[in-house]
């Protein structure tokens, strides 16, 4: 990322400066969530956060600049939200695999998750800074959910490993459809964590016998 926008102003910050930032994203990020990315403008934004779009240009220089910020400020509240879900749930491999991948299903009956993730993947389809964005955040997705499988098997690298992370990312995001806020299928949360989670545990082991096997 370049610009204004960037770390390097909000280093250079005073307090209140940071707070005002702060709050630009946390609108922007509402903007996001309840118009969509066709409404997604600086304009709108600046009338969320209720300051001229004089002063949203100030922190962020272009659209660009501000929604890759957001990106990032989404993935560093789930980097926070692991952190303290791993400090909860102790030193064993399974009670931390089994908090983190938990939440990340129960997390889908949120408003802003089983809205976000929808605009993204729509909005990646066509736009290809976004792509990159989601790209981004996948990959950081899916090394924290490699460091918990390893965790639990580190015979498991490479394809093996790989595999095994894609198949458990990819089926908490298909159940986004149907377990998100307001989705008809969302009172079956519980039930679909507790299978899912003993499915995956399951898939994990299989693979661990299988490298051991092959050596």
């Amino acid at each position: 990322m370049a610009g204004r926008g960037t770390g390097a102003l909000a280093g250079s910050l005073s307090s209140k400066g940071r707070a005002r930032r702060q709050h630009i994203l946390v609108m922007a990020l509402q903007v996001f969530i309840d118009q969509g990315y066709a409404n997604f403008s600086l304009r709108n934004v600046a009338r969320q956060a209720r300051i001229s779009v004089g002063n949203l240009h100030y922190y962020f220089p272009n659209k660009e600049a501000l929604l890759a910020e957001v990106f990032d400020s989404v993935r560093e509240d789930y980097a926070e939200q692991f952190a303290a879900l791993l400090a909860d749930a102790g030193e064993s491999p399974r009670e931390r695999f089994v908090a983190v991948i938990g939440y990340l299903i129960r997390d889908l009956e949120s408003n802003r998750t089983s809205t976000f993730f929808p605009e993204l993947w729509a909005l990646a389809n066509h736009e290809p800074a976004a792509a990159e964005l989601m790209d981004r955040l996948y990959a950081w997705e899916h090394e924290r959910i490699a460091e918990l499988v390893q965790a639990l098997a580190p015979e498991l690298d490479g394809d093996r490993l790989e595999t095994l992370v894609l198949f458990i990312s990819a089926s908490i995001e298909g159940l986004t459809m149907f377990l998100g806020s307001g989705k008809p299928h969302a009172r079956l949360v519980e039930p679909t964590v507790a299978l899912a989670l003993a499915s995956y545990l399951e898939q994990v082991e299989r693979a661990r016998q299988a490298a051991v096997l092959a050596g």
